[in-house]
């Protein structure tokens, strides 16, 4: 098996980095910055539409869901050349290719803002089915609210905070901005407090997938796993395109034992990201670890190499497991 040392090192380092950030924008203090809005041609915001991040050869960075003012934002981008789409019922797939001056390696990078305008297939197309959820809210709420996410983006998080409390003191009940303060205590591991933002967005919406979705990588987080594949699977059934919950739950599953549902979460998720989430098969290695099958982990974790676009930092240390598992 795969000594402890490297499974709790390997977790921390490949599972959170790779995972959260695309949650909570946690991936550096330096680093280019992408923001934008999603709206349709008639000039409405387009709430909860997943925007996914590419670098420039097409290999998935990161995903992400509009706000309910359509916003949407990736930070901390190590690199200068990428991909943003989005790909949204009845509309035709957008791309756009995103070139910036600096790398954003190691020291502060620049921030460039992509807004998306959706084009209808044709004039047969039909209306997204489902209900949209929207908050008429006060001017000075939703400019507090938008600063908020500027400066988070800017990796200012208290100040950004501050703006959202701002927000929420003008319209207690707005939820895009307690959902925010909720992603950003946890990126903070604040859980407690986070938990209780989230609760807070839930008495206005309780059927938004992404409110779910945080509230499972805390309790993940929190180590209460079985709790947390349980809220990690509402996020799916409410949002079936989120394959991030799928995988994060199959994760759940695996530290609770139930390796068959794991694996399906797990492929499952693999299918929904078109097979580009290489984290994928990390999890089906330690699936595969745990049931004794020692080849198929090895070639999971071959797979995961394979598709970095750079040597991972612990690209040592995984060489090291697959060569363990290859030869004992």
């Amino acid at each position: 098996m795969l000594d402890y040392t490297f499974k709790n090192n390997f977790v921390a380092t490949a599972v959170w980095v790779l995972l959260l950030a695309s949650v909570a924008s946690g991936q550096s203090v330096a680093g280019n910055t992408i923001i934008g809005k999603v709206r349709t041609q008639s000039g409405h915001p387009v709430a909860g539409v997943m925007v996914e991040l590419q670098t420039g050869t097409g290999a998935l960075i990161t995903q992400t869901y509009t706000s309910n003012e359509g916003d949407f934002a990736f930070s901390g981008l190590e690199g200068a050349s990428f991909v943003l789409s989005v790909n949204y019922p009845d509309h035709q797939p957008f791309a756009e290719r995103v070139e910036l001056t600096r790398s954003g390696t190691g020291r502060p990078g620049e921030m460039v803002r992509i807004d998306v305008v959706l084009t209808p297939k044709g004039e047969t197309a039909t209306t997204r089915g489902g209900t949209v959820f929207h908050q008429d809210v006060p001017d000075p709420a939703l400019n507090a609210y938008r600063r908020g996410l500027k400066l988070l983006a800017e990796h200012k998080s208290d100040d950004g905070m501050a703006a959202l409390k701002e927000a929420v003191r003008i319209m207690p009940a707005y939820f895009d901005a307690h959902l925010a303060l909720g992603l950003e205590l946890f990126r903070l591991h604040r859980y407690d407090d986070a938990i209780q933002e989230l609760e807070k967005a839930r008495t206005t919406n309780s059927t938004d997938s992404r409110l779910y979705h945080t509230f499972g990588l805390v309790l993940f987080e929190q180590k209460k796993y079985a709790i947390a594949a349980r809220v990690l699977g509402e996020a799916a059934r409410l949002n079936p395109a989120n394959a991030e919950a799928r995988l994060m739950r199959g994760a759940a599953l695996i530290e609770i034992g139930s390796l068959n549902e794991a694996e399906a979460n797990i492929k499952a998720a693999d299918n929904i990201s078109a097979h580009k989430l290489a984290i994928v098969h990390f999890h089906l290695a330690r699936v595969y670890e745990k049931r004794g099958n020692r080849s198929l982990a090895a070639d999971e974790l071959e797979a995961y190499l394979r598709m970095q676009p750079r040597p991972p930092d612990n690209e040592l240390a995984i060489r090291a497991a697959i060569k363990n598992l290859r030869t004992h």
